[in-house]
């Protein structure tokens, strides 16, 4: 039942990404900054193994930048490297706020999988210097 109930939260947090997306230049995200929230949070929260105090932080500080991006994204700002420059500034504070809950070896493992699913989606649009 549990595993059930994780699958049904990643398709919907999968599904809400791509309508957003696609409301947004067609599923581009143009370098976005923080347009990886979704994943990062379900590698958190489903592959690392996290105690209770540090969840709820997390929980926390995705939240925060969760309504931050919507926010951001709701302000239609006409200048783009202004919503880039901000977007970013809000992902080093996530960053931050992450690596500062999570010990050192979660923070290799949680890095080491997002650098393998970088790696992947480079693969799959036939990426590296192609």
């Amino acid at each position: 039942m549990r595993k059930i109930a994780m699958l049904l939260v990643l398709i919907l947090m999968g599904s809400t990404a791509y309508v957003q997306a696609q409301g947004r230049g067609g599923g581009r995200s143009g370098g976005m900054p923080l347009a990886s929230l979704e994943r990062d949070w379900a590698v958190l929260s489903f592959e690392l193994d996290l105690k209770g105090d540090q969840m709820l932080a997390l929980k926390l500080a995705y939240k925060d930048a969760w309504n931050q991006r919507k926010e951001l994204l709701q302000s239609s700002s006409s200048d783009p490297s202004a919503m880039r420059e901000a977007a970013s500034t809000l992902q080093v504070d996530l960053d931050r706020a992450v690596n500062n809950i999570l010990s050192s070896e979660q923070r290799d493992l949680f890095n080491g999988i997002k650098a393998q699913q970088s790696q992947s989606r480079q693969g799959a649009r036939g990426g590296r210097g192609r």
